[in-house]
């Protein structure tokens, strides 16, 4: 399953069997409930605010009508105004 990448790992090695290994691991592919599975267990969770701010009540008071204008430039995922409200 490919997923966006969010950035460029660097592989190094400090014998060049190190090196040969890491780099054959780069064609491992991982079916949709592996990538599930290890999504869920790396999941941090945030906290306060963020988690008050995701109650649909508490995201309609603070940004109102204005939600379906908001663009989040922070990760590939979009939302939309139904995740929330």
């Amino acid at each position: 399953m490919a997923l966006a990448c969010l950035g460029v790992p660097i592989v190094s090695g400090t014998k060049p069997e190190h090196l040969a290994e890491k780099l054959a691991s780069t064609g491992v592919r991982l079916d949709a409930d592996a990538v599930k599975r290890m999504d869920a267990a790396s999941a941090v969770p945030l906290g306060f605010p963020h988690d008050f701010l995701r109650e649909p009540l508490i995201t309609r008071n603070v940004l109102g009508d204005r939600w379906t204008d908001i663009v989040d430039r922070r990760s590939t995922y979009r939302r939309t105004a139904h995740d929330v409200l």
